[in-house]
């Protein structure tokens, strides 16, 4: 079953990408529009409260609770049920979305005067119109997890894509516009984009015969209600203590300089893209996988995924962490510098980068562990860490942020991410007996980082030995030239080597690409 899970999760993978691929197009364009200074500040910070809001009631907190419960109706009580216990959820978090999008709003405008600051008082003047883009984008990203308990994972995965589009639409359109327009502009293109987003995911419910059904008189009192609170609670708090360590993170960097908040914000864009390509796709399936093994009480398989899936993310992300490292600049001038972002917003990125790369396989992992946790429905254990871990960061981000800058954000938000995941894998272990195979893991993590390293010190050999050749002397190996020969020989480097070592994580990749392309033939 464990070699299912990549398969499922390629499924999601191929949308994610696409919508990956447009998100980078996405804030290449914003790069060059906003610039990295305090027009671009307003947006991070502005942009960064409906995010928080959908990592609460959407993606976060309300889909980890739900998944659980509707993937257990489906399998013992059919559609019928999961349709009416569906309706009723999406009907109490509606209302729950309206209060709060009004409050927000409202809260705002009022409190905008106290704030002079350019880039603080423009991020609150936005609230307006980026809150109702928080009503429809949290019911998005649930209706997007009720598919994937049907194995439906390629085009809820390209919604965001939508997002994307209408921003990169919004920028080329009004292109003459000053970068304080645009800021606007790309306001209202978030909110039609949810509009059509939330109406996609309806349509593919639909098609899949599992439309909720309307909120009907006492539908309050149900069982599903009651059941969902007392697991969605628990992680509402953390959910909300993780989202005010972003906030917060937001706020520090933008009272350090006029660059730390856009330079925390493109190395995350940068970062973040392998997280948002492969462990968001591989954690959601994990996370139903493991739930439907509860369901039959078959808690060995619940293990062995958790394995497996911790092996495929080491596979991936470790050597991904270490090519960041070594061609941050590189990478970031390439995709976002020109125009408005210019030498020192790249450089001021790349401070970051090199701290937040350290942490691309811990936040990773984080997906497949806490997956454990809340397949077995418990919520209450992986808040009380990570409220643990938030604290944590914020003192770090206290003592680090004069002396590091943006890059003691980042670093305090790398080591808090790596003490979440080892105090959650001590307590799974702990709790549940596991002896067998835990040494498997750390195995493949040593192999893993002693071919990454090998195959890194060939790429930026082989792009120092080519860059003093007469005949490259035209071309700027500080851009996308490095970049395309330092990957080329890393990946066939890093390939070769796990083929002699006969890593079976590296098998399981080549049998699925195989696999899809004789069926294609």
């Amino acid at each position: 079953m464990s070699k299912k899970l990549i398969q499922k999760g390629s499924s999601g993978t191929s949308g994610i990408i696409l919508s990956r691929i447009t998100g980078l197009a996405r804030d290449m364009l914003i790069a060059r529009f906003l610039g990295g200074g305090s027009v671009m500040s307003a947006w991070v910070l502005a942009f960064r409260i409906p995010n928080t809001f959908r990592g609460l009631l959407g993606e976060g907190a309300a889909t980890q609770a739900l998944i659980p419960i509707l993937g257990n109706t489906i399998h013992k009580e059919g559609k019928e049920k999961f349709k009416r216990d569906l309706g009723t959820m999406l009907a109490t978090l509606a209302i729950i979305l309206v209060v709060l999008c009004v409050a927000v709003s409202t809260i705002c405008f009022a409190i905008k005067p106290f704030f002079p600051v350019y880039r603080v008082n423009a991020a609150l003047s936005l609230m307006p119109i980026l809150m109702p883009y928080t009503f429809f984008v949290c019911l998005t990203s649930i209706c997007a997890g009720i598919l994937n308990i049907f194995d439906k994972y390629f085009l809820p995965a390209l919604t965001a894509m939508l997002l994307n589009i209408f921003i990169i639409a919004a920028l080329l359109i009004f292109y003459k516009t000053s970068p304080e327009i645009q800021l606007i502009n790309i306001s209202f293109a978030s909110l039609f984009s949810g509009i059509f987003q939330l109406g996609w995911l309806l349509y593919l419910l639909k098609k899949e015969g599992v439309f909720p059904y309307p909120l009907k008189p006492g539908s309050w009192k149900t069982p599903i209600v009651r059941e969902f609170f007392t697991l969605a609670i628990p992680r509402f708090i953390g959910a909300t203590a993780v989202q005010i360590s972003s906030l917060m993170d937001s706020f520090m960097a933008i009272y350090i300089s006029s660059f730390a908040a856009p330079a925390l914000y493109f190395s995350e864009r940068l970062v973040y893209f392998p997280i948002g390509i492969f462990a968001v796709s591989l954690g959601n399936v994990c996370l139903v996988s493991m739930t439907k093994h509860i369901s039959e009480n078959n808690f060995q398989m619940v293990i062995k995924d958790m394995r497996y899936g911790l092996k495929q993310i080491i596979y991936v992300t470790v050597p991904m962490a270490l090519f960041f490292i070594f061609y941050r600049h590189e990478l970031l001038s390439m995709l976002f510098g020109g125009n408005e972002f210019g030498s020192k917003a790249v450089d001021e990125a790349a401070w970051a980068t090199l701290f937040y790369s350290f942490g691309i396989p811990a936040f990773c992992a984080m997906k497949i562990i806490s997956s454990a946790f809340y397949s077995q429905k418990d919520t209450k254990t992986p808040v009380k860490v990570a409220l643990w871990c938030i604290l944590l960061n914020f003192c770090i981000n206290l003592v680090l942020m004069f002396p590091l800058k943006q890059g003691g954000i980042a670093l305090g938000t790398v080591i808090s991410s790596i003490v979440n995941c080892l105090t959650l894998t001590y307590i799974f272990r702990k709790r549940h007996s596991v002896s067998e195979g835990s040494n498997e893991v750390l195995f493949s993590l040593v192999k893993v980082i002693i071919a990454s390293l090998i195959a890194s010190a060939l790429s930026l050999l082989a792009v120092r030995l080519l860059s003093e050749l007469d005949m490259f002397n035209y071309l700027n190996w500080r851009g996308i030239m490095s970049v395309i020969s330092g990957g080329f020989v890393f990946g066939i480097a890093y390939f070769v080597i796990n083929l002699i070592t006969k890593s079976p994580e590296q098998h399981d990749w080549i049998s699925l690409i195989t696999s899809k392309l004789t069926k294609t033939e």
